[in-house]
């Protein structure tokens, strides 16, 4: 697999990963659930120190951008239904 592919993959996984925990925490401030949105608040910041790290030592590029970006839609997705399974209706 080529550097550009795990690049991409990387970045994906990591906007997946986020988006999914941001949608998660919407619900848990929206709901009043103190526990779930001071846990995901933990994990986003944790996410977004990494993310922030990575691409300042990295060279700004179409294939890293676009699994940024296509990370964030399938991970607000993702989150909306895990945010139903965990928080409820």
């Amino acid at each position: 697999m080529g550097i550009k592919v795990k690049e991409f993959l990387l970045m994906f996984a990591i906007q997946v990963a986020s988006y999914s925990i941001i949608c998660i925490n919407y619900r848990a401030v929206a709901q009043a659930h103190y526990t779930w949105s001071a846990l995901s608040d933990f994990v986003f910041a944790s996410l977004s120190y990494f993310v922030i790290k990575r691409i300042a030592h990295s060279d700004n590029t179409f294939h890293q951008w676009l699994g940024y970006a296509l990370g964030g839609v399938a991970g607000s997705i993702l989150g909306i239904y895990l945010s139903t399974v965990i928080l409820g209706h």
